[in-house]
């Protein structure tokens, strides 16, 4: 059951990925949380590279939003600082109607320092992307 699951979302991806036509709505935006400057500059050249490549949908508006300051504020604080963020950047009524994933992103990976700068989000999984290189977290939401 859950294999099917997999499947079928796999293959939706797939076709926003592609520009194929479905009726199925994909996300506006994807927000992904950080730190640190230095690692929200290290997301979104792992951001750039997907885009370049063509592995993530087009059509989505992707933002990376550091911690405000340099300081620490939490998954709280930082849903409160990138919605205000994407709310100023959008206008009165920018985010009505939009469809925003948020991912947390911003921990320090104490437990896996080899991905202490890339974060476990782009640490890779024993599974292929659907264009055939070393899945990630990232790739798997």
């Amino acid at each position: 059951m859950l294999s099917s699951v997999t499947q079928e979302a796999r293959s939706l991806y797939s076709r926003h990925v592609s520009g194929a036509a479905t009726t199925a709505p994909f996300w506006d935006a994807i927000v992904l949380t950080a730190s640190s400057q230095r690692q929200a500059e290290r997301y979104r050249r792992e951001i750039d590279s997907r885009l370049a490549h063509g592995f993530l949908p087009p059509a989505t508006k992707y933002t990376v939003m550091p911690d405000p300051l340099g300081r620490r504020v939490g998954s709280g604080g930082a849903t409160l600082h990138a919605l205000y963020q994407l709310q100023e950047a959008s206008g009165q009524d920018g985010l009505d109607g939009q469809r925003i994933l948020m991912i947390h992103s911003g921990g320090d990976s104490r437990r896996l320092p080899q991905y202490s700068l890339s974060g476990k989000l782009f640490s890779p999984l024993p599974l292929r992307s659907p264009w055939g290189e070393a899945s990630t977290l990232f790739d798997e939401f």
